[in-house]
């Protein structure tokens, strides 16, 4: 789940500064938080971002364990990536590719767990749903804020609408082709539940709007006031965030 603000410099653009420990900690940590919020997302079932849903769609359908081939698709898009403009993948790229699934199947695994516990909430509760998708938002957006201001590479799902956009010529902007690739996601994942016998708004709802529409003020908010004053001495100062889509994961 990554947000990358319209003019974000790619890694090659940050290689005057320090590759220092506080990048590739902020790096880790926000792909750690995203990897949580994908399994929050996944257990209030409310919707999850476009790309987890295309992602749980198509691996529910075929029978492949979800992290497992969020991997294998994400080894095939960075193929296209570093194909057309490797400007794009850096050391983060690799960590949020392949440790944000198994991340968020671990989440789910550890809540089912601990399900009996008493003081556990009980998910069959509407309200504990609600509440859950929302402290996901917020790791979701804490995270991207995070790992986008490292500025160590963005994951391949997100590298591709920005790839698609250059190949227009700027004709498509960037926001434009993100719907796109954005949308097609929605489709595929939500047709493949479907027809895997899934129970579609679980992961096509409320959290899918929001994470492709609504999170752009959020992350800038982290950005400004958490990511930034920690980040300042190894980077350069981040572009306005634009309230646009984003994803989780790549």
């Amino acid at each position: 789940m990554t947000a990358v603000p319209d003019s974000v410099p790619p890694p090659t653009a940050t290689r005057r500064y320090p590759f220092s420990r506080r990048r590739i900690g902020a790096m880790l940590l926000g792909v750690f938080l995203i990897g949580v919020a994908v399994g929050l997302f996944r257990q209030a079932a409310l919707g999850t971002d476009p790309f987890t849903t295309m992602n749980v769609g198509v691996s529910s359908l075929i029978g492949w364990e979800f992290a497992f081939y969020q991997v294998v698709f994400n080894i095939g898009l960075l193929g296209v990536v570093l194909i057309t403009d490797r400007r794009h993948i850096g050391l983060g790229s690799l960590f949020n590719m392949v440790l944000v699934g198994y991340i968020s199947t671990a989440v789910l695994i550890v809540l089912y767990i601990l399900s009996d516990v008493p003081i556990m909430p009980d998910y069959t509760l509407m309200w504990v749903r609600v509440v859950t998708l929302g402290i996901a938002v917020l790791l979701a957006c804490l995270g991207v804020a995070l790992y986008m201001t490292a500025q160590l590479g963005v994951g391949p799902y997100d590298a591709l609408a920005r790839i698609i956009s250059d190949a227009t010529g700027g004709r498509l902007s960037f926001r434009t082709c993100r719907i796109m690739t954005d949308t097609l996601a929605v489709l595929i994942g939500g047709t493949t539940f479907y027809l895997s016998g899934g129970h579609v708004p679980a992961i096509v709802g409320a959290g899918t709007l929001i994470m492709a529409l609504g999170t752009g003020p959020l992350v800038q908010f982290f950005i400004d006031r958490v990511a930034m004053p920690w980040l300042h001495r190894d980077v350069p100062p981040m572009p306005a965030a634009s309230p646009r889509p984003i994803s989780v994961k790549e």
